[in-house]
């Protein structure tokens, strides 16, 4: 759509002119909303030695069913569930996928690219800072 030609001294053409222009943008605006939801996973084993022992713990487990259940009351409903392919962070998309209580969604990605970490050393190095190795792989 090309806006109203304008005069020699920049003003536009006549006031319906303008209406029009305003009229056919209003038509042509997205209507689709998108909602996206970021979560964090809930309280977790910190003494674990690998990622497989870093699982939720009670209290996590508690809070993110607390989550779902919040999600769910807020009348969205969600097309997809996405989750990094950490323990905790799989758990804690699973415990909300149940009480989101949506048929047909799943959590439809674990992505490693997800995970908690820089996906590569940092420039200027950092003294105090070692990823996990799959971090940089």
């Amino acid at each position: 759509m090309k806006p109203p030609k304008r005069g020699k001294s920049g003003e536009s053409g006549s006031e319906d002119d303008d209406n029009k222009v305003a009229e056919q943008l209003e038509k042509k605006k997205s209507k689709a909303i998108r909602h996206l939801i970021l979560i964090r996973h809930g309280q977790y084993n910190l003494k674990g030695a690998s990622d497989s022992e870093r699982v939720l713990t009670e209290l996590g487990e508690e809070q993110a069913g607390l989550v779902g259940q919040r999600l769910r009351s807020s009348g969205v409903s969600f097309t997809s569930l996405v989750s990094s392919n950490m323990a905790r962070a799989v758990q804690t998309a699973e415990i909300i996928l149940k009480n989101l209580c949506q048929e047909g969604l799943e959590i439809s990605c674990k992505d490693p690219l997800l995970r908690e970490g820089a996906p590569c050393l940092p420039e200027p190095p950092v003294s105090g800072w070692h990823p996990d190795r799959h971090v940089r792989e």
